[in-house]
């Protein structure tokens, strides 16, 4: 799916904005946008980038009202997001890898195995065309990458992959300069549900004691557990703000 010029409403949309809400964020010059008269356009690759960065980096996190889901994942009022996205089959508790490429193409590898990816190198570049443009990686070791575009044709169902590294590495200059051993693979078919997930592994790792958890686990099943009770816990309580 190529990116697109979007106007005001559509670009609403795909944030789940009010579009007064949005048009007023425009004006103040706090969102990426160009102005034909009194018409507002947006560049759908720069929606992308800036709610990435302001989700990765500066831990605003709005979550969306509904979740556009594939026909694979049940809904309920209060889904899980990422437990239904992941198995243990697509964790590897495991990896390894020295450099940035290296851990790029071995989740690559563990997405493959899910039998769900299509082109195995075009997911490869979008993940590196990703990286160039803002690192991935946030606080606390963990990273969230993904492709820079999202198309049907790349996936035959949404899923997310998680990998632990046996030792951390620099993988792109987090805000606390940690290096990273903790990594989501996040591979989505729509746009809203891409917002969606990154928006609630966010939340998780601000909320829960999903890193402790994950990185104390001893295997893909015991981390595939850890992510649903610390996911089921995110959804049954109030954010405790600031937990890391």
């Amino acid at each position: 799916m190529a990116y697109r010029q979007l106007n005001l409403n559509d670009a609403a949309a795909f944030l789940q904005l009010d579009p007064q809400e949005l048009r007023a964020m425009a004006l103040r010059g706090e969102i990426p946008c160009s102005r034909q008269g009194e018409r507002f356009l947006f560049e759908q690759e720069d929606l992308d980038a800036w709610y990435s960065e302001r989700i990765l980096h500066e831990a605003v996190v709005t979550p969306l009202d509904e979740v556009r889901r594939d026909s694979h994942v049940a809904c309920t009022s209060r889904p899980l997001i990422l437990t239904p996205l992941c198995s243990p089959e697509s964790i590897d508790g495991a990896m390894r890898g020295k450099t940035q490429a290296a851990v790029l193409r071995n989740l690559t590898k563990l997405a493959t195995d899910t039998g769900l990816l299509y082109n195995p190198e075009d997911l490869y570049e979008e993940l590196r065309k990703r990286e160039k443009i803002g690192t991935t990686a946030i606080d606390n070791g963990v990273a969230l990458p993904h492709p820079l575009q999202r198309d049907n044709y790349m996936f035959e169902a949404s899923f997310v992959c998680v990998g632990r590294l046996l030792s951390p590495i620099f993988f792109g200059a987090a805000p606390d300069n940690s290096k990273t051993d903790l990594f989501f693979l996040i591979c989505c078919r729509e746009d809203q549900l891409h917002l969606q997930v990154l928006t609630q592994i966010c939340m998780l790792c601000l909320n829960t004691d999903i890193i402790a958890e994950l990185r104390n686990s001893e295997g893909p099943e015991e981390m595939y557990d850890a992510i649903r009770k610390c996911e089921t816990e995110l959804n049954a309580a109030k954010p405790r703000k600031g937990k890391r």
